[in-house]
């Protein structure tokens, strides 16, 4: 009796420590993912970033006053990159904005290779992205400009107050 007795307060400790560290690395990764990057943003006034959306690089980001990045997001900048994001600006779930993306290299993995990218990301006032929206690196887009949903943004949207959309998005009409 004495031994089953033992072995369950050791397995128990074992499972609370087991417990204690996972928590604990849990909770260094939730301050790195949504609460380190708070602190990098630049920004001229109120803006709202819902806590489910990821930003890297934070200290590579503008975001414009009145903006709102919805739930899904991911916003991420270069080391050398900048995402800029104008004032009022709508998001959608799930967009995707990336400043820059991995190289293609045969002879080397994908992994180990340097990031690379064509230029900031820059998105006028007044913009509304649609959901599941991405815009790849190097893209500027013009003010009052609606990218519809599912679109994929892959060169300048020059045309202010226009809609696009599609894959990749190409002009659909001016807005009214």
């Amino acid at each position: 009796m004495k031994k089953t007795r033992k072995f369950f307060y050791i397995f128990i400790s074992f499972i609370s420590f087991v417990w204690i560290f996972f928590l604990g690395k849990l909770f260094v990764f939730y301050l790195y993912e949504k609460v380190s990057w708070i602190f990098q943003i630049q920004s001229k006034g109120k803006y709202f970033v819902h806590p489910t959306a990821s930003l890297r690089n934070s200290f590579n980001i503008i975001i414009g006053v009145n903006s709102r990045i919805n739930y899904n997001c991911t916003i991420w900048a270069g080391e050398s990159n900048k995402i800029i994001l104008g004032d009022n600006l709508l998001m959608g779930p799930n967009v995707s904005i990336q400043a820059v993306n991995h190289g293609i290299k045969s002879n080397i993995p994908i992994k180990l290779q340097k990031r690379i990218g064509k230029g900031n990301v820059i998105i006028s006032n007044d913009c509304w992205l649609g959901a599941n929206v991405t815009i790849l690196s190097g893209v500027k887009i013009a003010e009052g400009v609606i990218v519809a949903a599912n679109s994929v943004v892959t060169k300048n949207i020059d045309i202010p107050f226009s809609i696009w959309g599609g894959v990749p998005a190409k002009f659909i009409k001016y807005r009214e």
